[in-house]
């Protein structure tokens, strides 16, 4: 019976944030509450100065000691990644529950490899209570003065949609870039200089769809059996990492 009504529990949780953010909903959305928090490196921040300088927030709310925000975490860090690392509309902020010390919060980020920014909230603006978390991880995404309710996992590129639709890429975009778009959604990775030697293709949703080591002057891809977003890395001798989005390839 105990089992029966957490499964029931769960269901509802999934089916409850997949509503967020739909136009043609009858959900009454939250206003956002402001805060001021500082990250684990000492940068302070604010989000009403950041709503008010066009940025979307995507609030991701965790414990450390959470395993489902492990497994979590890395997915919301993909997105992080995949939309410019906090340099262009999308800010991931991860907010720790109030028990959390920065060496907890230190430790939580290297165990999941993330990246985006994290605040103790200890001696803090209590964000928990502003947006109503009770349980961990739960992900809201804050833009147009409006609060998401609960998202799953899997729809944060759906949601994020609402606050900056993305459109089609020109191929022209990528005239300056080490590859090209062909016909039947190819791309051909060129790599005369041997700098470039690994490449990665992800899924909206973080998934890692193909990789491979590269050791060619040029490679060609095939991408016909993806859809929509797809993000395409490429791993340089140097360590650096650059990312390309990839959107509706067509003929």
């Amino acid at each position: 019976m105990k089992l029966t009504i957490q499964i029931i529990l769960f269901i509802l949780i999934i089916f409850s944030g997949s509503y967020a953010f739909n136009q043609n909903s009858d959900l009454k959305h939250e206003t956002p509450v402001d805060f001021t928090l500082t990250d684990t490196d000492g940068n302070t921040v604010n989000l009403f100065t950041e709503l008010q300088n066009g940025k979307t927030v995507l609030l991701f709310f965790f414990s450390t000691s959470c395993i489902h925000c492990d497994h979590a975490a890395p997915i919301v860090d993909s997105i992080y990644k995949q939309f410019g690392s906090g340099t262009q509309n999308l800010l991931v902020w991860g907010i720790a529950y109030q028990h959390a010390n920065i060496e907890m919060i230190l430790d939580f980020k290297s165990r999941t490899g993330i990246e985006f920014p994290c605040f103790p909230t200890g001696h803090a603006d209590d964000v928990f209570s502003f947006y109503n978390i009770e349980y961990t991880p739960q992900i809201k995404i804050i833009c147009n003065d409006e609060v998401s309710p609960t998202i799953p996992q899997n729809e944060i590129i759906e949601n994020l949609s609402y606050c900056f639709n993305p459109t089609s890429i020109n191929k022209s975009e990528y005239n300056n870039t080490p590859f090209s778009l062909n016909e039947n959604n190819r791309i051909t990775i060129y790599n005369n200089d041997k700098k470039i030697t690994f490449y990665r293709v992800i899924s909206v949703d973080g998934l890692i769809l193909d990789q491979k080591q590269i050791s060619e002057n040029y490679l060609d891809l095939s991408l016909q059996d993806y859809k929509n977003l797809l993000i395409l890395q490429l791993f340089y001798n140097n360590s650096q990492v650059k990312s390309y989005k990839i959107l509706n390839i067509s003929k």
